[in-house]
């Protein structure tokens, strides 16, 4: 798990599953451990007036279906960070 705000104990990690590559939202917890973060999916129903929620499932982002295609949409999402690719990118 990487923190990314030290505070509130929130970061996130890189997850395979299935083939498919993911940045989870993780959370350290009291004990010191860790765990990911759960969100409900929505789905719309005209029946029930709306959105309705659906099944929990872990909240990530899909980087890719192999480590080379998770680490190019990584790089990407630092160019768009720094435009100017600063030095101090460890990719």
């Amino acid at each position: 798990m990487i923190i990314t705000n030290e505070q509130y104990g929130e970061g996130c990690a890189v997850e395979e599953y299935q083939g498919t590559y993911s940045l989870v939202k993780m959370k350290r917890k009291t004990d010191g451990g860790e765990k990911t973060e759960w969100c409900f999916t929505q789905r719309w129903d005209e029946n029930e007036g709306g959105s309705v929620p659906g099944k929990s499932l872990p909240w990530k982002i899909t980087l890719g279906e192999s480590p080379k295609a998770a680490a190019k949409v990584l790089r990407q999402l630092a160019d768009e960070i720094d435009p100017s690719g600063g030095d101090d990118i460890a990719f």
